[in-house]
């Protein structure tokens, strides 16, 4: 963006995008196999593991959202949209709990925080997805024609060096 190069952004964007939907549905898929296979591992004793499943489910597709809109609030970022971002998750995050409140007051409990976390991720991702595609905040559109290896090395590249990084800053 600093040199203003609206291609290499454009190659970033769309590569960005399959490359963390792959990383997301491998996720998702991950929770999934969980979720039938083994939903027990979560399950207090004597309580029906049946009820893990969905939540098992919701848990890996509010990962699969959330990497796929990461890319879109880090666009945002890189336009430095902060105040744009912050008032979002301002009124996202103050729907939510109002949300959760009237949820937990009926009964609700952990998939019903689920649930809503989900939802929320999802509509904030929603409408950052929307304010990139309008022109006046860049016009981004995912086109195949945008896919670029030398993008998703250097994705990779980059996204290992952090991973490595946040590991040795965890430990």
């Amino acid at each position: 963006n600093a040199l203003g190069n609206k291609e290499e952004l454009r190659n970033i964007y769309s590569t960005s995008i399959v490359f963390m939907a792959a990383v997301g549905f491998l996720i998702f898929l991950f929770f999934a196999i969980w979720a039938v296979a083994f939903p027990w591992t979560l399950a207090e004793k004597g309580a029906p593991a049946a009820k893990y499943t969905l939540f098992l489910i919701v848990i890996g597709a509010q990962f699969m959202v959330g990497f796929i809109g990461s890319v879109f609030d880090c666009f945002h970022e890189g336009f430095q949209r902060y105040n744009l971002r912050n008032n979002i998750t301002i009124v996202n995050s103050s729907v939510g709990s109002v949300v959760l409140y009237m949820l937990f007051m009926k009964g609700g409990g952990l998939l019903s925080l689920a649930l809503v976390n989900m939802i929320g991720f999802s509509v904030k991702y929603l409408i950052y997805f929307i304010m990139l595609s309008t022109p006046r905040l860049g016009g981004f559109t995912f086109e195949r024609s945008h896919l670029s290896r030398k993008s998703f090395k250097e994705l990779v590249s980059f996204g290992y060096h952090s991973l490595i990084q946040g590991i040795a800053a965890r430990i």
